[in-house]
């Protein structure tokens, strides 16, 4: 998800430096001082969020540590994205998830914009699927916690979105907004009110009995955990009720808050120089989906700097073929002739073959589907941990009737990459093949994070059709 904000930039001349402890690894311009110190929030905010969040069924996972690209000036942010809306934003991908984080004006807002995306990581690594106005109303309540590293603690919920202003502009009813699945082809501005409005209702649900308002916290829970329920007959009131004590609530001069006393830590924060290449490698990963065109440029760059580096090559072909499938074909080609067994090679060579066939089962794809495992396998052979690989085996057993199969295939991935919304729409594609009621959640998933409409509306489909009644 994103923040979208207005426009403004500022300069920073501070040198790119790259940080990691066993949790996190971050690149960023900011002062060593600040990014030290940010680190240290974010490990004290992690208490905070789990309190809220949970872990559970996160053990059985293998995901990596989460990096954090962070930006001392707003200019660079904005001209990686190509706009001057975005605060932050989480980039999923199926080898790591990045929270790639920037001020917002005056210089104010990258603890929020961390804490604001780093809630999101943390959802999407649970075995569950949250509406999309619970994770954003979620991630901007707790964006706002105040943490003291001093005397360890948090204030939570002091929230300072519309602070004492009454409740945020209508633009959504209270009905409207619980059951917004997506938010494809979205304004900013329309974003901004989902976003008001979304964390206006989970502050009451969480802190409204604070303030002698009913506790709905456990029929919150309830409809979190069964999505299939009314979420007003799960909370024991009515739409008209709920919004009439929503004003109520957002109308006082104060909202509540809690304090949490924390566990004291010290996290052991290794800080080296970034090699040269590392701010525009990982900038370049960034702009993958905000901004293809300026990955592929970055991309290029990169390669023309290091021509031997194969797998900086096949980068620059993938996302050469979002824009130009011709063009790119002619590039692996090419360089088939300096590497044509090296597993990357082979990898992006399987992509290019089902890159118009992965739209669904196509019984013209057969053959194509066919072929692209068999490519697979070799490149699985040089290299085993190849998600990407693994991830379009999975689709090849998919999409040529053998869901039983491509589930293990997908599950593999799926426990190093919960956040993907393709790993998501794929593998819920998969269970309600085979009759698993847990398809809707990997499905619900998947449309909410969707980057692209081609997933949203799979998605959709394949919900549509767990929703038609059986023969």
């Amino acid at each position: 998800m994103v923040l979208w904000i207005g426009a403004d930039v500022h300069a920073s001349d501070a040198p790119w430096r790259a940080y990691a402890t066993p949790e996190l690894r971050m690149i960023s311009d900011l002062p060593e001082e600040k990014a030290t110190d940010l680190i240290r929030r974010i490990g004290y905010f992690d208490q905070v969020a789990r309190h809220y969040v949970g872990d559970e069924g996160t053990t059985t996972r293998n995901v990596p540590p989460v990096e954090l690209l962070v930006f001392a000036r707003r200019k660079d942010l904005i001209q990686l994205v190509g706009n001057q809306r975005f605060a932050a934003f989480t980039q999923p991908s199926l080898d790591s998830i990045m929270l790639v984080i920037g001020p917002s004006p005056g210089r104010r807002g990258t603890r929020v914009n961390a804490y604001h995306e780093y809630t999101h990581y943390l959802l999407r690594t649970l075995p569950l699927s949250y509406p999309i106005w619970y994770e954003e109303g979620l991630a901007t309540v707790l964006g706002s916690t105040q943490i003291s590293v001093s005397e360890p603690s948090a204030r939570v919920g002091r929230w300072q979105g519309n602070p004492a202003g009454g409740p945020a502009m209508l633009g959504f009813s209270l009905s409207d907004l619980v059951n917004t699945r997506d938010m494809q082809g979205w304004s900013g501005a329309r974003m901004a009110q989902f976003y008001m409005q979304s964390a206006e209702l989970v502050h009451f649900l969480l802190f409204g009995a604070e303030r002698s308002f009913a506790d709905r916290r456990a029929g919150l829970a309830a409809h979190l955990t069964n999505r299939e329920t009314d979420i007003f007959d799960s909370l024991g009131t009515s739409p008209a009720r709920l919004s009439r004590e929503l004003k109520r609530y957002t109308s006082a001069s104060k909202v509540p808050y809690v304090r949490m006393d924390l566990q004291a830590e010290e996290p052991s924060i290794s800080v080296s120089a970034a090699a040269p290449s590392d701010p525009l490698h990982w900038q370049a990963r960034a702009a993958e989906i905000v901004n293809p065109a300026r990955a592929l440029t970055l991309y290029q760059s990169l390669s023309e700097q290091s021509p031997g580096d194969i797998e900086l090559r096949t980068s620059v072909i993938k996302m050469l073929a979002e824009q130009d499938l011709e063009a790119a074909t002619d590039r692996l080609g090419a360089l088939q002739q300096d590497a044509p067994e090296h597993p990357a090679v082979l990898e992006t060579e399987a992509l290019l073959l089902t890159l118009n066939c992965t739209l669904g089962a196509d019984l013209e794809c057969l053959p194509t589907w066919r072929e692209a495992a068999t490519i697979l396998r070799r490149a699985l052979g040089f290299d085993p941990n190849r998600q990407e690989a693994i991830f379009l085996l999975g689709l090849t057993e998919l999409y040529t009737g053998n869901p039983g199969r491509a589930i293990n295939y997908l599950r593999i991935v799926y426990n190093r990459a919960p956040w993907s919304p393709k790993v998501n729409l794929h593998l819920g594609e998969c269970l309600r093949l085979l009759g698993s009621t847990q398809a809707r959640a990997h499905l619900l998933n998947a449309k909410a994070w969707a980057y692209s409409e081609s997933v949203s509306i799979l998605a959709d489909a394949s919900l549509d059709q767990m929703d038609e009644p059986r023969e």
